[in-house]
């Protein structure tokens, strides 16, 4: 059967559903290959487990700020445990506050602290 320019209107029907059948069968496909490579890197611990090194160089992290130790010994500058020198943070700004709301001046203890000194 053909159309007014000549046109085998058969042959391109034919033609489109087999295009189109294709086609869908090409989306179905990658999607599901997709989906399969989806669950095995789920399923590998390539995502799940940090590397060692990331954990020894935390691990080194954590022992650093749970030490104490000389930063530079002429100068007088040393490192204490991070939750101690938190605390004196705290309490050196809790006093510098309190002494502000008395009408006092603040320590110069307390003045360093505030201003990054030690």
């Amino acid at each position: 059967m053909k159309g007014g320019d000549g046109i085998d209107l058969k042959l391109l029907t034919l033609t489109s559903v087999f295009g189109v059948l294709g086609t869908a069968i090409v989306i179905l496909f990658i999607t599901v290959v997709y989906f399969q490579q989806e669950n095995k890197l789920k399923q590998s611990d390539r995502f799940t487990v940090p590397p060692t090194a990331l954990l020894q160089l935390s691990d080194a992290q954590r022992a650093k700020l749970a030490s104490y130790r000389a930063l530079d010994a002429e100068k007088g500058r040393f490192s204490i445990p991070i939750d101690q020198a938190m605390e004196k943070v705290v309490e050196e700004l809790g006093s510098e506050t309190n002494q502000k709301a008395a009408g006092e001046e603040p320590t110069e203890k307390a003045e360093a602290a505030r201003q990054g000194g030690t």
